[in-house]
């Protein structure tokens, strides 16, 4: 096989030397010679290095302290008064819609509530004097009803009062002896629980005593004696075993007697309590008979004069009352509508005016005179320009990764060659701490500049991100191309000499450029890439 391709080889170089010399009139046509494939294939070398996964974005800059301002209302505009990198203060008006037909409506409702409110004051006004002359005509009604009754020593109203008075009194005593009676019969039984307590203990000492006695048949109070120099039980004889058997049964006969001195001390208490219940209401029945006869008196049912009296000072009092709980419902309810409508339309002329909430430089603006406007669609941007940061709006799985205070660097699209070093100020909700609300329009994730390096920063100025996730180093890397996969299983073409084998690897860090390799491989072996 070798021999013909050398024989082919001389022959092309016979043919290339003919043609030599026709060189100026015939170009020389080139013959590919097909290379082995396995030339082609490329290699890696296992190296020890450090991997990084690094985030890659694109941020922009823009002020850190800015307020976006849009109308009020829906409009056409009448005049821009700004441009874009203008000096403005707070407060100053900054554009105009037209507000020829807002004005008209402000001007008829100003009239409309001025004339409500001078309809209300003299409603009230109106009320205030009728008060006065019906609190005169209530004092004047009590004077009158205080003269005609009865004020005599022996009159009936006052012996009336004289027994309601005692009435009181007694059934405050009746009260106050009830109270000390319950608490008598409750003391009555923690006396008789007390002793019952002290009688269980005798019982139970007595009984003890008496199976001491039919168990050991010994003195359970001394079980031993001395005799001869010698300690021996103590036995009892039948008189004074019996003598623990009626010590047995008095404390029985006495715990019995306890157990139903706390059973009758609790009827006691129970009847003490029904018994005050009952005097306390006789008691109260009476005074409640002794109050109706001193009113019946009092109202003077016998006496035309003191009924007629009583009728015009309850009239007198009604009249009162309907004049101080006046609330002018009609009056209120004119005012409060004119209240609202005027409240409309300074709304809308407000609406209409866009003012500055602060001071700063107009750092954006999209206004054109005679164009449409929607309400509240942010139109002109505020801002402080002294303080630049970088804004980037992150995936969420990105987003996921972060924290705020994380390093990053920005590299300005401008000057790719200088590397400015910046932080995480804030993450926006639900993945910082200072992120706002989810619900707030602004997402964006923002970066403060640790050092600009004197590298004059401008708004919408544009750069590249790259945030450090996650470092390993002095570890195994290849780049991506050298690994291989099947199903589930990672694997690489390791090259030993003219050997290839499949190893499986267990891959940990991974970027665009290296793969950090777990296991599998050593630094050195060479790597057959796809």
């Amino acid at each position: 096989m070798v021999r013909p391709l050398h024989q082919l080889l001389i022959a092309g170089l016979f043919v290339l030397a003919s043609c030599a010399s026709n060189a100026q009139t015939i170009a020389p046509t080139p013959t590919a010679i097909p290379s082995d494939p396995a030339l082609e294939e490329p290699t890696f070398t296992v190296e020890m290095g450090t991997v990084e996964r690094v985030v890659n974005d694109t941020v922009s800059a823009t002020p850190v302290d800015s307020s976006k301002l849009g109308f009020g209302r829906d409009g056409v505009v009448s005049e821009v008064l700004v441009n874009s990198g203008d000096t403005v203060a707070e407060g100053d008006v900054l554009a105009l819609l037209q507000q020829t037909e807002a004005d008209d409506i402000l001007r008829k409702a100003t009239d409309e509530l001025d004339v409500a409110k001078t309809e209300y004051a003299g409603a009230k006004e109106s009320n205030d004097k009728l008060i006065v002359l019906k609190r005169r005509a209530v004092a004047t009604a009590r004077k009158q009803l205080e003269d005609i009754l009865p004020g005599g020593k022996k009159d009936l109203l006052k012996a009336a009062q004289k027994d309601l008075d005692a009435k009181i009194i007694a059934a405050r005593n009746t009260q106050e002896d009830g109270v000390i009676t319950v608490e008598d019969a409750e003391y009555a039984i923690t006396t008789a629980t007390n002793t019952l307590i002290d009688t269980q203990f005798a019982y139970s000492k007595a009984y003890w005593h008496v199976d001491w006695v039919k168990r050991y048949g010994t003195d359970p109070l001394e079980p031993f004696i001395w005799f001869n120099m010698k300690q021996v039980p103590n036995y009892l004889d039948d008189e004074g075993k019996r003598t623990y058997d009626k010590a047995l049964t008095a404390a029985t006969d006495a715990l019995r007697s306890a157990e139903r001195a706390v059973s009758a001390a609790q009827r006691a208490f129970t009847r003490a309590k029904e018994t005050r219940t009952t005097d306390t209401e006789t008691a109260n029945d009476a005074v409640e008979t002794a109050r109706e006869l001193r009113d019946a008196l009092l109202a003077g049912e016998d006496n035309p004069d003191i009924l007629a009296a009583r009728d015009a000072l309850e009239t007198a009092e009604l009249e009162l009352s309907m004049a101080e709980n006046n609330t002018f419902k009609t009056e209120q309810k004119t005012l409060d509508a004119a209240q609202r409508a005027y409240d409309k339309a300074l709304k809308d002329v407000e609406g209409g005016r866009l003012v500055s909430p602060r001071d700063g430089t107009v750092s954006s603006i999209n206004l054109i005179p005679g164009n449409m406007v929607s309400a509240f669609s942010p139109v002109v941007e505020v801002a402080d320009p002294s303080q630049i940061e970088f804004q980037a709006n992150l995936g969420t799985e990105v987003m996921k990764l972060l924290s705020e205070g994380q390093s990053a660097e920005i590299r300005p699209v401008e000057r790719p060659d200088l590397v400015l070093v910046a932080v995480i100020r804030r993450l926006p909700a639900p993945y910082g701490k200072d992120g706002g609300a989810v619900t707030d329009i602004d997402q964006s994730t923002r970066f403060q500049l640790v050092d600009t390096k004197d590298y004059l920063l401008e708004a919408n100025a544009r750069g590249k991100l790259s945030i450090i996730i996650e470092r390993r180093e002095n570890t195994l890397w290849l780049p991506p191309e050298a690994l291989r996969k099947f199903g589930e299983r990672d694997f690489v073409v390791v090259r030993d000499g003219a050997m290839e084998k499949r190893v499986t690897v267990a891959l940990g860090i991974r970027s665009t450029e290296r793969v950090e390799i777990l296991s599998g491989l050593r630094a050195g072996d060479v790597v057959v890439g796809q």
